[in-house]
């Protein structure tokens, strides 16, 4: 099972968050509910394996059915996005929404092919993990947040960041996605290297209802701008609200 960091009451309206590959879910730690829907974040790279987006995709769905939760909005960034995706792809008619943030629908055009490698590879050598996170900001990271990041990552199996990294890069949800009728929010820092305005287009393109926030900040944009990336997910949860109806 899915490891849950919160816990969850059958039948309420509910957010699911997913952090990026190897991140903490503390960077939704800020994030407010409006009181009617409840929060819980996947830790999924705590979580048993295997951890393929598409596994975990399907793990997901499974969670919201045994937790026999209400209307279901899934969070995702980066790689949490993809999962996210990939839950959509496969039982587009279980979820309520879905808040995407600098993440896209395949890896084209998506960073350095060899980086799943170079993640196994130099697992425990600080300067690349110090790398890796200064990519995920667009500006110096509060030194308390990092270090709770670099912490995360000293409890994590490394196959869990090699497996992610490596087959969100080898998966392709852009026609799956165009099956998708529940509300969509993509909630964009337009500052990240990593995932462009390009992967944002990608996903317009299969999901033309989506509505697209374009905010400043970078790679992590619900801890660099978190009145507007909230102020995203608070127009969501009432337009999913809205559709309940």
């Amino acid at each position: 099972m899915l490891k849950l960091i919160g816990s969850l009451e059958p039948g309420r309206p509910t957010v699911l968050f997913l952090a990026g590959s190897i991140t903490s879910p503390c960077v939704f730690d800020q994030v407010e509910s409006d009181g009617v829907f409840q929060f819980a974040a996947v830790d999924y790279c705590r979580s048993e394996g295997p951890w393929d987006v598409d596994t975990l995709g399907e793990r997901v769905l499974s969670l919201m059915e045994e937790k026999q939760l209400g209307p279901t909005i899934l969070a995702g960034y980066s790689a949490g996005g993809v999962i996210a995706m990939s839950a959509a792809c496969q039982g587009p008619d279980r979820i309520a929404g879905m808040l995407l943030s600098n993440t896209g629908p395949c890896g084209k055009g998506h960073g350095d092919p060899s980086f799943p490698q170079k993640l196994l590879d130099n697992w425990d050598n600080p300067a690349f993990l110090d790398s890796f996170l200064a990519r995920c900001f667009s500006r110096p990271i509060p030194p308390l947040l990092r270090q709770r990041l670099l912490d995360y990552i000293g409890t994590l199996d490394p196959q869990s960041g090699y497996q992610v990294s490596t087959s969100l890069r080898q998966v392709d949800y852009r026609e799956g996605l165009r099956q998708v009728r529940f509300p969509v929010v993509i909630a964009h820092g337009k500052d990240d290297k990593t995932r462009t305005l390009a992967h944002v287009e990608m996903m317009t393109t299969s999901m033309p209802h989506a509505e697209v926030f374009l905010l400043d900040g970078g790679h992590t944009i619900m801890v660099e701008n978190k009145p507007r990336w909230q102020e995203a997910l608070n127009h969501l949860m009432k337009k999913v609200l809205a559709a309940q109806n």
